[in-house]
């Protein structure tokens, strides 16, 4: 004996509305996929960026925790978490007595993707900036030597080559054929070209940070107060003006108007050692 079950066509309707409302909501599952996706991609850049920076460590150290912090939030959790209805048992009726808006469904689901996606914009423009930064404070340091030659004296105390009385150099004497280029040591804008006393024909170089070198005793000054330069541009030529034995490039390094130890930001030439005396 066969029961057949009378269904009245306002089931088979309710039933179809259900399966629409289903569909609906695993489009709504897979556009937010692809959103916690696109955050990923995201985090990905912002790590490539902070990868490429390896120096100052410090200055991105604390960018990059913070990074990893908000990595650990757990978007795709939060996001795919979402919902839950949809769905019937047998024997229940398929229309419930009041169904939600469909913006009032989304919105619950959209808010955690809007503020992850905001908070990796965020961070992503910080670590952006704090890169440039970097990069900026790399270019500044006064790294290099600005003169292929012989160092004759160091940042130390002598015997003073004109007078024999014991005296403390402030800087790097290098000895180098008359007209050898002199090139900038790092990245800034020139604050005095001209002559300087003792130091004969001497230019100034204000990098930023605090930072500022001088060249002294040069044959030929090739850029005026005022200018920017780049590190390893040419800015004038060895000489001997002002108070010199001979030809040669006398180099300060200055911090806050100190004069310091050049040495202590030579770390980028190779063969400095080898070269010194």
């Amino acid at each position: 004996m066969v029961l057949a079950l009378s269904v009245p066509p306002s089931a088979y309707l309710g039933l179809s509305h259900a399966h629409e409302r289903l569909q609906a909501g695993r489009l709504e599952v897979q556009a937010l996929r692809a959103a916690v996706t696109s955050e990923e991609a995201r985090a990905d850049e912002a790590r490539s960026i902070v990868s490429r920076l390896h120096r100052p460590a410090s200055l991105l150290a604390r960018s990059l925790d913070e990074f990893e912090a908000l990595a650990d939030v757990g978007v795709a959790s939060e996001t795919l978490a979402a919902g839950g209805g949809g769905s019937f048992l047998e024997g229940e009726d398929p229309e419930p007595e009041s169904e939600p808006e469909p913006e009032a469904i989304r919105a619950p689901v959209r808010k955690p993707v809007e503020i992850a996606s905001r908070r990796a914009d965020f961070w992503l423009d910080l670590l952006r900036e704090r890169a440039q930064d970097g990069s900026s404070l790399l270019t500044s340091r006064p790294s290099v030597l600005p003169v292929r030659g012989l160092i004759t004296h160091g940042y130390s105390w002598r015997n003073d080559p004109i007078t024999g009385l014991r005296a403390f150099h402030r800087g790097l004497d290098i000895s180098a054929r008359r007209g050898t280029p002199i090139t900038s040591s790092a990245d800034g804008v020139v604050t005095f070209a001209g002559w300087n006393g003792t130091y004969g024909r001497c230019v100034e170089v204000s990098h930023g940070y605090g930072l500022t070198s001088r060249y002294g005793h040069m044959r030929k000054i090739l850029v005026q107060s005022g200018d920017s330069v780049r590190k390893g541009q040419t800015i004038g030529e060895v000489g001997s003006s002002g108070r010199a034995t001979g030809p040669h490039l006398h180099y300060e390094v200055l911090e806050n108007g100190k004069v310091v130890d050049p040495v202590r930001y030579l770390a980028d030439e190779p063969d400095f050692v080898a070269r010194r005396r």
